[in-house]
């Protein structure tokens, strides 16, 4: 049984390494030079599976997606502090949790440019209780 539970773990640990390594390399390519090779739900779903690994061994490398914000840019540009914070719902695609955070305080939507634009509208449609363009 131990010698299963063994394999197993090794299988774990090897899954890990090779997630850490292919997400690393979409990260480069989406951050770095603007040409992602796989859509962002391929992306998304490879992290939430390097996630429960990394639960489920104990195991997590200091280079995994889970432990950074996005990648180390490769031009240096200039901070800005900006007067409303910039803030992050973490890949949400619940409407509940826009109009909870939307709730709290002043908010702009920005969609990401991925084919989620559609989805984006029809929050705002729910948010302003009809269309954000209106037509004259």
């Amino acid at each position: 049984m131990q010698k299963v539970q063994r394999k197993q773990k090794n299988e774990d640990v090897k899954k890990v390494v090779m997630l850490v390594a292919k997400l690393n390399q979409y990260r480069h390519e989406y951050y770095n030079k603007a040409k992602s090779s796989v859509p962002d739900a391929v992306y998304d779903h490879l992290f939430d599976e390097l996630q429960k690994l990394e639960k489920k061994t104990g195991i997590i490398l200091s280079n995994s997606p889970t432990q950074t914000v996005g990648y180390t840019p490769v031009s240096a540009l200039e901070k800005v502090r900006h007067p409303i914070p910039l803030l992050s719902l973490d890949k949400t695609k619940q409407t509940e949790e826009l109009l909870q955070m939307a709730a709290k305080a002043p908010a702009l939507l920005m969609p990401k440019l991925d084919l989620q634009l559609l989805w984006i509208w029809k929050i705002l449609k729910v948010i302003r209780g009809r269309s954000p363009v209106q037509s004259a």
